[in-house]
């Protein structure tokens, strides 16, 4: 996915934009994520309730899921793992956390989830990392 020789964005496929549902429960940080991802060509759709992801995996059919760990209802690696038993493997899923690197890698790996990023105050800290991971 990743051609760093022909000089093609790595955050896009077959010169489609890729689609990311973005689950996160402070308006702040999902507001600031939106900007940033949309800069640089992503199509995101965002929501701050873990309940309904798998309606809108179903309706938008993103290829990229980001999912806050902390949350208040269903922490983000629940709801990657509940996914992964439910046959997703289609879609990419990050945990994105302020979580210490050591703790969110754990969680990622026991919850099936492909990948993590840290979370920071500042958006393009993801926008760096998915351009890395992807």
């Amino acid at each position: 996915m990743n051609d760093k020789t022909s000089g093609t964005n790595p955050l896009r496929s077959n010169g489609k934009i890729r689609k990311v549902l973005l689950l996160d429960d402070s308006p702040t940080v999902r507001c600031a994520a939106v900007e940033a991802l949309e800069e640089i060509g992503l199509e995101v759709v965002e929501t701050d309730n873990p309940i309904g992801i798998p309606y809108l995996l179903w309706k938008e059919n993103p290829q990229l899921l980001i999912l806050d760990v902390n949350m208040p209802a269903m922490t983000g690696d629940r709801v990657a793992s509940m996914l992964r038993k439910e046959n997703t493997e289609n879609i990419k899923i990050l945990l994105y956390s302020s979580l210490d690197d050591g703790e969110l890698s754990r969680l990622a790996r026991e919850c099936g989830a492909d990948g993590h990023v840290h979370k920071t105050a500042d958006p393009q800290n993801l926008i760096k990392a998915l351009r890395k991971w992807l």
